[in-house]
């Protein structure tokens, strides 16, 4: 059982990375923050998209 269910619906993508964080979140920390991070991302590129805003760009040296 997975708190991100609700995803797999409509955001398939983001619900399989989110499930991938979850599962390592104790045996693998460090992989689980990376799995966390590129959820957002994914998220993140998603709201961009549907806004019309653009792409995300670089902020700070960091690929937002």
């Amino acid at each position: 059982m997975s708190n991100f269910g609700f995803l797999k619906g409509e955001w398939p993508d983001l619900h399989d990375e989110a499930v991938r964080a979850e599962r390592l979140a104790n045996a693998d920390p460090r992989a689980a923050c990376f799995y966390a991070r590129r959820t957002l991302e994914l998220a993140l590129n998603w709201l961009y998209r549907g806004l019309t805003l653009g792409r995300l760009g670089v902020w700070g040296g960091w690929k937002v």
